[in-house]
């Protein structure tokens, strides 16, 4: 991507700008990432523009008190049916069926959908193994590397002086902020991300030690107001263990043309769902939906594109 991104500007100011677009989309550097991965994901959700604006687009749109809701209420509805704390270890399947095995228990079924990160499907024991092409994909899809946090503030000050707070920065560690502040306006909150080789740096760091330096980018843009937060917490997802990254796995050059098949193929009874494997807003929730519902109906014996 980043050879491409070289090719085609000399204008340092441009390329710091789409690099800048690229860390922001998918959490790794331009080097690290094929171009056709980028054409491809940029394709499923209609355009770069679409993706990236903050109008009318992917960015603009934000739900009070957060997508999380969406799983809680599902979870309410399934009630027993969901089994917590209890990662699997195993997936095993024979001619008549799937077994599903945990530190909890077993549990036995026609056939499974496994919904986890790529990376993360790989480290779970298959019996019998998965073929070569399926390990060999989620070996080459790593997660992106992303820490995002929430700085709480009493009130949105920056709109006493008609700034909106939306940041981009080509300054570390920070590449960028916006203003996530509740509708009412009742308190401030910003919301920001640290990406990429930034979030390999300060992974694993105190969390105090990223609230400083945060709290520090916010007075340089925003004015000594900013130093004065309520509250501040932030998700190291390179450092959890249950996703090593976040918005979604990356490919590099080789790995679609080569292994691409693989990526929503069944293994025999095992379905394969999450946000990669939808072509349709591929890394977005909408992406992740889509997914379940095609896997579902798969499992199903029902046909259904996307």
């Amino acid at each position: 991507m980043d050879e491409w991104l070289r090719s085609e500007t000399k204008s340092e100011t441009v390329l710091t700008m789409l690099r800048l677009m690229v860390r922001g989309l998918f959490t790794v550097e331009p080097q690290q990432l094929s171009l056709l991965f980028f054409l491809s994901y940029v394709r499923s959700g209609n355009s770069l523009e679409e993706q990236w604006g903050v109008e009318g687009a992917a960015q603009a749109f934000h739900i009070p008190g957060s997508m999380h809701q969406l799983a809680a209420r599902m979870a309410g509805e399934l009630g027993s049916a969901i089994v917590l704390r209890s990662p699997v270890t195993t997936v095993a399947q024979d001619s008549a069926g799937v077994t599903v095995v945990s530190a909890a228990g077993e549990w036995r079924g026609e056939r499974v959908i496994v919904a986890v990160p790529l990376s993360l499907s790989g480290r779970i024991s298959y019996d019998p193994a998965l073929p070569a092409q399926r390990d060999a994909l989620v070996q080459r899809s790593p997660m992106g590397s992303v820490i995002k946090y929430w700085v709480a503030y009493r009130q949105p000050f920056w709109r006493r002086h008609g700034w909106n707070a939306l940041v981009e920065s080509d300054e570390p560690p920070t590449e960028g902020f916006l203003d996530a502040s509740p509708p009412g306006g009742d308190v401030g909150l910003i919301v920001g991300f640290i990406q990429a080789k930034m979030a390999l740096e300060w992974t694993a760091r105190p969390m105090a030690e990223r609230k400083k330096r945060i709290v520090e980018r916010i007075v340089h843009f925003l004015g000594p107001e900013g130093a004065e937060p309520i509250d501040y917490i932030d998700d190291d997802w390179p450092a959890d263990p249950w996703t090593r990254g976040c918005y979604g796995a990356s490919m590099g050059p080789g790995v679609l043309t080569t292994l691409g098949p693989a990526l929503r193929a069944p293994v025999g009874r095992i379905h394969w769902a999450g946000t990669e494997t939808s072509p349709v807003w591929s890394g977005y929730i909408e992406g992740a939906i889509r997914s379940g519902e095609r896997a579902a109906a798969e499992a199903a014996g029902i046909e259904r594109e996307g």
